[in-house]
């Protein structure tokens, strides 16, 4: 970087920099004349304050004079008429100075102690006889009231019916031992109005006997627009004066000059100043361009010397050449770069002006004129041309080149610039594709059941095999060119067709083999099992490749076999239809089987209860009888007055053990027909209570008793008290009379003595585990799996349902909600668990649960 250039910013960051600092200087000066004019307009305020409120002092001080002297009056004078008062305030009432009659007014308290207006002039709101003692502003003054007072005070501040704030001003004193005051009303607004117009405004507060001061003139807000408050504060008349003066615009000493020279100044030498300092730094900007752009000039054309060397450099390293001729029949050469070496076998130096030979004479005969027309043809419009042709070396080689140029002009010469390429390479590859491209058209059209075509992405064909106009029926010629939807798709296939086609150009994935249906030409529809993949084409463009298999026969006969499944469904509909009605009427048969065994397991507890009841009631009449005999035999006696005392002692002891027999069997008759009532009432219903279960299965088996009274059988159980169960105690009861009905029956066969024993296996707070079992012969192990089972019985034609087990398992799974095994018991005998939830499930509406 040269000195100047370093130079140039420095010369612009010093003239921003006195810029600022003479911009700094201008407002520093224009604040100093403010600050000087706003300090003498206060000055002169204060001094224009002080003077206003003096004037309002005299003004007040013209009102304490009068009180004062009309005070004398009354001091002076043992005795004053209306006629002197009315003197006396005539001459006190001109020496005001404001040009208004002053009001004064005379009261005093009375023998009844009220404060009364004596004498009055000039005030109508206050004629004499008026009592005064409901006015605080004056009533409260009479505590200053002594011999020694010589002052006035001013009373209390009120506001009349308007709004607005007035005072008494009073001398308070004691006239013949009354308590009296000399008085005139204060009217603030008559007050401020005697004061000139001098551009200040004033707001008045007054601070009474130590309250809070109150604004009887303005408020405690300042003037809107006023430049400053000047606050002066008095001790008058027993009151505290807050006089605030808002000093406005249009005040007589406003410095407006001195405002606007400081205005001018800050202002006008800023844009002065702004302007001068933009005229130096664009002066100085338009040298340093100018210095810049010889600079620039110098190295342009040092630059353009070194660009020319490196053209040079450049073209002659080119694997082409580059080339300028004359346009004539020879195409003169005038310039060759290096490359023609390696493309003719001849030297630049021997094409150049025809030295050797022209560049004419290399080029094939039969290229020569196509060469030379289009070449003439594309200098007429002087545009740029491009032309494929082969030349011939000196060594006989044969080479295909390319060349672009253009017609230039260099002063009244027009001449050919241009650029040779070697395209041998290119050309031997092109052959050898259009030979591969052959061979896959001869693959693709000799294809004999595979349907081959191409499309582009929007479905267009851009190849047809044989194969394909066999399937479809359209020739490649009435095909290439034409959207699928115009003679093959329908609108919503073809739509289907080319977002598949858009989806493979996404993922550049193969789409699996899919079903696609086809209009044929002679208006038939056939299927097709077609697979797409994607393929490059030309100009980098995506082509896309179709393979079709007819499938139209398979799907023949899919469709046949789709109807005979049809069929053979509406055949399986029927047949379940049958079953699920026979399956209905089974399970009807089996409720009715069901309820019968209920009925006559209730049968059973019927003809139980009725052996049972047979005992207690035989005695009961055996007893009976004996007694009334007893009877007969004791009237006797009796009506024959031979009974001794001993015959009455033996009667009476017979009667009482006659009715303890009775009553002794009446209550077993009794207990059996409760406990006979409750089972039957459970056993016949599904109502679901709260239960305890030591008392239940006592109860069942009580009513079971009579069945093993006389045989060498005996129950044992072994439960816990107080076993709450929230279930149906009916289905629980028919479950033991089940189980034991099936013991008696099965276990214990050639009368042999067996035990049954019920306990309580396990007990917890969701459910209890209930153990049947007897030591019976037992079940055998091959028919374990089946005692579930309905109508299975070994007792067939024995008078055996098969149902009890059934039974028991449904009711336990399916009303009480608990699970029943059956589990190999302790040797010989069977062993049966009851799993019971505490609470069982709410009744469900089916007809095992009824």
């Amino acid at each position: 970087m040269s000195f100047r250039s370093r130079l140039y910013p420095l010369l612009r960051l010093a003239i921003l920099l006195l810029t600022l600092a003479l911009c700094v200087a201008c407002f520093v000066c224009a604040a100093w004349l403010e600050r000087s004019a706003n300090q003498a307009q206060y000055a002169r305020a204060q001094q224009d304050a002080q003077r206003t409120t003096s004037l309002l002092n005299g003004w007040i001080d013209t009102r304490r004079q009068a009180l004062r002297g009309m005070a004398a009056l009354f001091i002076g004078s043992d005795d004053v008429d209306a006629h002197e008062f009315a003197k006396a305030a005539d001459a006190l009432q001109n020496s005001a100075d404001d040009g208004n009659r002053l009001p004064l007014a005379y009261a005093e308290v009375d023998q009844q102690r009220k404060l009364r207006i004596v004498y009055s002039a000039g005030l109508e709101q206050l004629p004499p006889g008026l009592d005064v003692s409901d006015k605080p502003a004056l009533t409260q003054t009479l505590q200053y009231a002594t011999e020694e007072n010589r002052s006035t005070r001013l009373g209390p501040l009120f506001t009349t019916v308007l709004g607005d704030w007035r005072a008494y001003h009073v001398y308070p004193m004691v006239h013949h031992d009354r308590h009296s005051l000399v008085l005139t009303p204060i009217d603030f607004v008559s007050m401020v109005d005697t004061l000139p117009s001098n551009g200040m405004l004033l707001r008045l507060a007054i601070s009474v006997d130590g309250e809070p001061p109150r604004f009887v003139f303005g408020d405690d807000r300042r003037a809107p627009g006023s430049l400053f408050t000047i606050p002066v504060r008095q001790s008058r008349v027993g009151a505290t004066w807050y006089w605030y003066w808002d000093v406005l615009p249009g005040y007589v000493g406003d410095q407006w000059y001195v405002h606007s020279l400081a205005n001018l100044i800050r202002y006008g030498g800023l844009v002065a100043l702004l302007s001068l300092c933009m005229a130096a730094l664009i002066l100085l900007e338009l040298y340093a361009r100018s210095q810049r752009r010889e600079a620039e000039l110098a190295q342009a054309h040092a630059k353009l010397e070194e660009s020319e060397h490196h053209y040079r450099t450049l073209v002659d390293q080119m694997p082409g050449t580059v080339f300028r001729c004359r346009i004539d029949p020879d195409w003169t050469m005038l310039y060759l770069s290096p490359g023609i070496v390696t493309l003719t076998g001849l030297q630049p130096e021997d094409l150049v002006h025809n030295r050797s030979r022209s560049f004419n004479s290399l080029i094939h005969p039969d290229d020569q004129g196509p060469v030379r027309h289009k070449v003439q043809y594309a200098l007429l419009d002087e545009t740029p041309y491009e032309v494929e042709y082969r030349i011939q070396s000196p060594d006989g080689r044969t080479r295909w080149v390319y060349e672009r140029g253009r017609a230039t002009h260099i002063g009244m010469e027009r001449y050919v610039d241009g650029v040779l390429l070697d395209i041998s390479e290119r050309k031997e590859a092109e052959t050898q594709r259009e030979n591969a491209i052959r061979t896959l058209r001869a693959i693709i059209n000799n294809t004999p059941n595979v349907a081959i075509q191409g499309y582009d992405p929007d479905g267009r064909v851009l190849f047809w095999n044989h194969a394909s106009e066999k399937l479809f029926g359209w020739s490649e010629e009435e095909a290439i060119g034409q959207l699928a939807s115009d003679f093959m798709f329908t609108e919503v296939d073809h739509h289907n067709f080319v977002g598949v086609l858009h989806h493979i150009a996404a993922t550049g994935e193969a789409t699996e083999p899919t079903e696609w249906p086809v209009q044929r030409r002679d208006g038939t529809q056939a299927w097709t099992l077609s697979t797409q993949f994607a393929i490059g084409l030309e100009d980098d463009k995506t082509g896309f490749v179709c393979m079709d298999v007819d499938i139209t026969v398979r799907k023949q006969y899919e469709d046949e076999l789709r109807r005979t499944r049809d069929r053979l469904e509406e055949s399986v509909v029927e047949r379940t239809r049958e079953l699920s009605e026979a399956n209905d009427e089974l399970k009807h048969a089996m409720h009715q089987l069901v309820q019968s065994e209920k009925l006559a397991s209730l049968g059973n507890l019927v003809a139980g209860i009725a052996h049972e009841l047979n005992t207690p009631l035989g005695n009961t009449v055996t007893v009976s009888s004996t007694l009334r005999q007893k009877v007969a035999e004791f009237e006797t006696l009796l009506n024959e007055n031979r009974l001794k005392r001993s015959e009455l002692g033996s009667f009476v002891a017979t009667c009482t053990e006659a009715a303890m027999l009775i009553e002794k069997s009446a209550q077993r008759a009794s207990e059996l027909i409760s406990n006979f009532k409750q089972v039957a009432v459970d056993t016949a219903s599904t109502r679901r209570r709260d239960f305890d279960l030591k008392q239940t299965v006592e109860e069942v088996l009580s009513t079971l008793r009579p069945q093993f009274k006389h045989s060498p059988h005996q129950v044992m159980t072994d439960l816990p008290a107080n076993v709450h169960l929230q279930s149906y105690p009916g289905p629980l009861e028919q479950i033991i009379t089940n189980l034991v009905t099936n013991s008696l029956t099965h276990a214990f066969p050639d009368g042999r003595a067996g035990t049954i024993r019920i306990s309580m296996a396990d007990v917890n707070d969701n459910q209890v585990q209930l153990v049947y079992e007897d030591d019976g012969i037992g079940i055998p192990d091959a028919l374990k799996r089946r005692v579930f089972d309905p109508f299975f019985t070994t007792r067939l034609g024995l008078g055996g349902s098969g149902l009890g087990l059934y039974i028991v398992y449904n009711l336990v799974h399916s009303v009480l909600g608990g699970r029943l095994e059956l589990s190999p018991g302790e040797g010989a005998g069977v062993r049966f668990i009851l799993t019971l939830p505490r609470i069982a499930p709410l009744p469900q509406e089916n007809p095992t649960h009824d």
